[in-house]
């Protein structure tokens, strides 16, 4: 019996890297300059903030036909986790995540008994009525393909549901970037998987592992702080937090390099 051997993870670094390559190779970046590896760090500020609507504008132009696209991770916020029903396509298939794409409202509700629930914000107030409980807190998706989670929306899924509601940030692959602890007063980044930067007021972020649509510094629409330090759940390391929605216009330049 022989054994492959696992390759080594690599560093946050070496995933930016790769990214850029990934990026250099789809036709809406592929005319940048060479990237400067010896000063990179000024290279990658110096790239202009992407924008959603230049990423639907962007079209093919924005996809790296090299690439596969990438399941994502999911992880319940409670643990040991319950079986999780997902309103989302793209996440890694694991035992108990379970992928709903296609059924009724009544078939879906219906089947979380025994399940938590796990889906984009928009589609959660959709759903929520009253007397729908649930056993499990929900996970509400968010970001720019997803939306926000508002105070109101809490408040809307504890009145319906009966269970308060954790947000996963994803990015434009559905990869999870950030994701809310059982604290409730921030969002934990996944350091390994995205960069977030604060651009003259407003949070961007780089996916580190979504190769087949290699956005860089895609803006959020949120202003916020990114924290570095322990949170109330007993975590270290970088969070996002007092997160709001930015309502003006804002342009490029970088005031954070995290």
């Amino acid at each position: 019996m022989t054994f492959r051997r696992k390759r080594p993870a690599l560093s946050r670094e070496e995933r930016l890297a790769r990214l850029v390559e990934a990026a250099q190779s789809t036709p809406f970046y592929g005319h940048s300059s060479p990237v400067d590896y010896t000063r990179f760090a000024e290279w990658f500020a110096a790239r202009p903030v992407l924008r959603p609507e230049d990423v639907d504008r962007a079209g093919a132009r924005l996809r790296n036909r090299g690439a596969g696209r990438t399941a994502a991770d999911f992880r319940y916020p409670i643990q040991p986790s319950p079986d999780v029903a997902v309103l989302a396509a793209g996440f890694r298939s694991v035992p108990g995540l379970r992928e709903l794409t296609s059924c009724s409202d009544s078939e879906l509700i219906a089947g979380l008994v025994g399940r938590a629930l796990a889906a984009p914000v928009t589609l959660l107030r959709k759903l929520a009525r009253p007397g729908r409980r649930l056993d499990y807190p929900l996970v509400a998706f968010t970001g720019p393909s997803h939306g926000l989670l508002t105070d109101d929306d809490r408040d809307l899924f504890w009145r319906c549901f009966g269970v308060p509601a954790f947000e996963q940030w994803l990015g434009l692959g559905n990869e999870v970037l950030a994701e809310e602890c059982e604290a409730h007063d921030s969002l934990h980044i996944r350091d390994a998987d995205a960069l977030f930067e604060s651009i003259d007021g407003e949070l961007a972020v780089t996916s580190l592992i979504n190769l087949e649509v290699p956005a860089l510094r895609l803006a959020t629409g949120l202003a916020g702080r990114i924290v570095d330090g322990g949170c109330l759940c007993g975590k270290s390391g970088l969070r996002l937090t007092d997160l709001i929605p930015l309502q003006a216009t804002v342009g490029a330049g970088a005031d954070d390099w995290t």
